[in-house]
């Protein structure tokens, strides 16, 4: 079993981890950096295509924020998390998503005036497109113990 920090070490904004057991890789959150960045995190040491799971803690930015990213990037794995963090998700990345273009918009427009060639954007599609590989989990009570039960979520009439 390895554990390698990747976002948040140094700060309490980005938190990723990625966790490699039993031949498999998940990533523990996958959030986007906020606020001025003091330290420089690490990129992912595996490629997006070789994630199998990520385990999402709750829907805050900085532990989802770049989910759209890594699924652009090639990830095809599944996205494990709470049926309300997933519900919290659906509104919140598309919402983050309108903000970066709009500011990627207003960037190129001030770039293009002092001939500086356009950024990139990830777009709001690019997060539709994430939101329907999601599998959600309900906390159920067994014998006292929890349980998760997985399940699809559905988004867009996608399962």
């Amino acid at each position: 079993m390895k554990l390698t920090f990747i976002g948040a070490a140094h700060e309490v904004t980005g938190s990723c981890h990625l966790l490699q057991a039993a031949g498999k890789n998940i990533l523990i959150d996958c959030g986007m950096e906020q606020g001025p960045d003091l330290y420089e995190n690490p990129g992912l040491p595996i490629a997006a295509g070789e994630v199998d799971y990520v385990f999402l803690t709750h829907a805050h930015i900085d532990h989802s924020g770049l989910l759209p990213l890594l699924c652009k990037n090639g990830f095809k794995g599944q996205i494990l998390t709470t049926f309300a963090t997933a519900d919290l998700c659906n509104i919140m990345l598309r919402d983050s998503a309108h903000i970066q273009e709009f500011e990627a918009e207003w960037r190129n427009r001030k770039g293009r005036r002092a001939g500086v060639p356009d950024g990139r954007c990830r777009g709001c599609d690019q997060s539709f497109r994430s939101m329907w590989i999601w599998r959600t989990a309900s906390y159920l009570r067994w014998g006292g113990n929890p349980v998760y039960r997985c399940r699809p979520f559905a988004w867009f009439g996608k399962y």
